[in-house]
């Protein structure tokens, strides 16, 4: 289940980071660059600092929003048991120790 919710809301956080590293300042990475800073360093330590303004935060929401959903929408999915696959996965494995 972790890993079909890691593949399904993936290309959505994907996406979110590419826009908010694009908003960035490119100032930095030219500064970086005339200081002599290795490519790597400069998207491990740029990166990691200026995607948290917008875009982690935005992606933490939007994965949350998808998985909680997974477990509170299962009425329109229309599968021949009552709950969810997600739901019924969740009981199964808490519940009843049923791995």
């Amino acid at each position: 289940m972790v890993l079909a919710m890691t593949f399904s809301s993936f290309p959505h956080a994907l996406m979110i980071l590419f826009a908010a590293l694009e908003l960035s300042d490119a100032r930095l990475y030219e500064v970086a660059e005339a200081l002599g800073t290795q490519r790597a360093a400069q998207v491990h330590d740029y990166q990691r600092c200026l995607a948290p303004e917008y875009g982690l935060v935005s992606v933490r929401m939007v994965v949350f929003t998808m998985a909680v959903s997974e477990f509170g929408d299962p009425e329109d999915h229309r599968w021949s048991t009552p709950e969810a696959p997600a739901v019924d996965i969740y009981k199964q494995v808490i519940g009843q120790q049923n791995f």
